[in-house]
């Protein structure tokens, strides 16, 4: 049974008020809000998230996988879609045929080989293909596979039309309105810690404005300073390699971690001239 939230309300305002110190809403003496804000939407997401309905797809593992491995192997896809609202969609779309997918699929890569830009057509195609895409991705295909066969999957506009159909969130819009509710606060917060390191990120900010004459680097720049002030390292969200790296290459690096990671064949940076405590001693960038 779904918790109403007006329930879970009241719940996050006595956990507040219990532990005041762990989840209280609060930049420096002022309390924000009710004070409990926070602790709400995040029960509020996660009744949503158990509750959703989700699609008992095709499972991860091969066919010829024995019967022993079922019970990891549904755990496994259980965690795997955990969120989602579309992890593995069992059927094609309605009025179409898996070969009528194929068919698209390959009009898509045609037009990707000969400099098609993303437009309305594409859009529809990706929606439509989404059930081949799931099955791709989740028979294990490499990413440098699948870029073969869904180029327009690797662009902004298609990583964000497969993104909704996965998780049923425009995370675009969700990014931006995030970042402009939530940026603001941050950066005011951490103007006044005064953490050396903190600080440090600060001036990058600066200076990548000053150079840009935009706003944009406050975006990176309010990533880089909660990973200062939570003390985590670079390396535990992006990894740089070789601007030489294949794909391939880069798949199979022994240090990639367990948990999500990103990661580029060039720099990632606030701005071109980033302080000694992000790069090495040969100059080289440590994220």
């Amino acid at each position: 049974m779904r918790p109403s939230r007006k329930q879970l309300s009241s719940i996050a305002q006595r956990i507040v008020q219990k532990f005041p110190e762990s989840f209280r809403d609060i930049i420096g003496e002022v309390i924000i809000g009710t004070g409990y804000d926070s602790l709400l939407k995040n029960l509020v997401e996660r009744a949503q998230n158990q509750n959703r309905v989700t699609s008992e797809g095709l499972k991860r593992s091969a066919s010829g996988d024995s019967p022993s491995s079922a019970p990891a192997n549904k755990s496994r896809m259980s965690a795997d879609s955990y969120g989602c609202v579309s992890f593995q969609p069992t059927e094609a779309p309605s009025g179409e045929t898996e070969e009528s997918l194929h068919t698209r699929q390959e009009t898509m890569k045609s037009s990707f080989r000969t400099g098609g830009k993303w437009d309305s057509e594409i859009q529809e195609n990706m929606k439509l293909t989404y059930y081949l895409q799931r099955n791709d991705v989740n028979s294990g295909s490499l990413i440098a596979e699948l870029q073969v066969e869904w180029p327009f999957m690797f662009t902004e506009e298609g990583l964000a039309t497969h993104f909704q159909e996965l998780v049923g969130t425009d995370i675009r819009k969700t990014l931006q309105d995030s970042l402009c509710s939530k940026g603001k606060t941050v950066l005011e917060y951490m103007d006044m810690v005064s953490n050396s390191c903190v600080q440090r990120v600060f001036r990058s900010i600066e200076k990548a404005k000053e150079e840009l004459g935009n706003e944009s680097p406050k975006i990176p720049g309010v990533i880089l300073l909660l990973m200062e002030s939570f003390g985590e390292k670079p390396e535990a969200l992006w990894l740089v390699d070789e601007t030489t790296a294949t794909k391939s290459e880069v798949e199979i690096r022994s240090d990639l971690p367990q948990t999500p990671v990103l990661i580029a064949c060039k720099r990632i940076v606030v701005h071109d001239r980033l302080d000694s405590r992000y790069t090495d001693d040969e100059g080289h960038r440590r994220f």
